[in-house]
Order: C-alpha cells, then structure tokens, then sequence
C-alpha cells in the first residue's frame, strides 16, 4: 500500500479502500513465467496480469511500448530453462504433461505475451528472440471464462490469467489452478465494485 495518504495500493492499484491484497491466496507453482505486456495496459486495474505477478512465485512483468526501452531477451530467456510461448501459431504444442516430457526433469518457463489477441500476435510476430522458442497453446476443450469485466470476443476464450491457470492445471495441479480462479473471482468482485482506473505513474520498464 502506498504509504502517504494510502491512496493507491502498488500491487492492485486500486484505492485503498478497495485492496484485496490480502485476501488474495500465493500459489506454489514451479512454472516460471514471463507476462510481456504494454505499458498502457498496466495501468488498468481489470488487467489481469499484475493478478499472476501478485499471486505467482516466479511471475514477472515486462513492458513493451515504452520510448527507448527494448526488451532485453538475453536477461529473459535462460538457457537451463525450457522456454516455451504460449501463444496458438500454426506450430503449436497442446499444453500438456504428456507433450512437455521434460518437465519433471528440466524447469519450464513460460512468456505470455498479455492483451488482446491481436496485442499478442503483435508479441509474436514482431520479436525476433521468440521465433526460434517453440510455442504451446491450451488443449480443446470448451472453456468458460469467469473474467466479466472485458467482453470477449469470442466463446471459449479466456483472460490472460485463466489461461495461465489452465497451463497449471494441466502442467501441475488442479488444486492451483483453483487456487488462481479463486483470486481471479475476488479480483473481478471487487472490480464491479470500483471500476476506476489507477493514476499511469507507476510503471518504468520491466516491474
């Protein structure tokens, strides 16, 4: 929480009299991941991306779009990891133990580039470093979103937290990817109940 006047709460940005920081619920996953995310974006308190950062051990943010401040992939991609992008191309993996073998062996980490899909295929196409990291997508299934606080542009799909959630589910454990939609509803609950946006004044770079 900030701490002049407690206005605007760092985590969640919302004010003060809306935070459920501690409410939310950390949950133990192994996963690494990495959420690529405009900087515009940042500031809007439905995004659900601070949520993973917030609730994640191993979750960071990195923001694009910002003047003279290129990501650094060297620092991102580490070579004793198994990187993957999640992100559906025409080559990608199904999200599973089955078809991740290494994950008992080797430490996944997982990009996720944040936004609307056509905000990640920008992601996608337009940083070189990924073209060579192998992509995964989730597996078919008929997946209903619990995030109300954008209009989806089509059935089955899912904000960019619940899909992280899905990932854990199938890479790790049920009981965390219930875990993430259990912050997911307080995040959506108290949003209905504050729908302003926090001041932009907080971001610079990765955060």
């Amino acid at each position: 929480m900030s701490s002049k006047n407690h206005i605007i709460c760092y985590q969640c940005h919302f004010h003060s009299g809306q935070c459920f920081c501690d409410d939310l619920v950390q949950v133990p996953t192994n996963i690494r991941f990495t959420i690529i995310m405009h900087h515009r974006e940042y500031h809007l308190t439905s995004n659900t991306g601070r949520l993973a950062k917030n609730t994640l051990p191993n979750c960071q943010i990195v923001l694009r779009g910002l003047e003279n401040q290129p990501i650094h992939w060297n620092e991102i991609i580490q070579k004793d990891e198994l990187t993957f992008v999640l992100y559906p191309s025409e080559n990608a993996i199904d999200a599973t133990s089955k078809n991740i073998s290494a994950i008992n062996t080797k430490k996944v980490h997982i990009i996720v580039p944040d936004g609307s899909w056509r905000q990640a295929s920008k992601v996608y196409k337009r940083e070189a470093a990924l073209k060579n990291i192998p992509c995964i997508k989730l597996p078919e299934r008929n997946y209903r979103s619990n995030y109300h606080l954008r209009k989806s542009p089509k059935e089955n799909y899912l904000c960019t937290y619940e899909a992280m959630s899905k990932v854990v589910e199938e890479l790790e454990s049920q009981d965390f990817s219930a875990l993430m939609q259990k912050n997911l509803e307080k995040l959506v609950n108290v949003s209905f109940r504050n729908r302003k946006h926090c001041l932009p004044e907080f971001s610079q770079g990765n955060v």
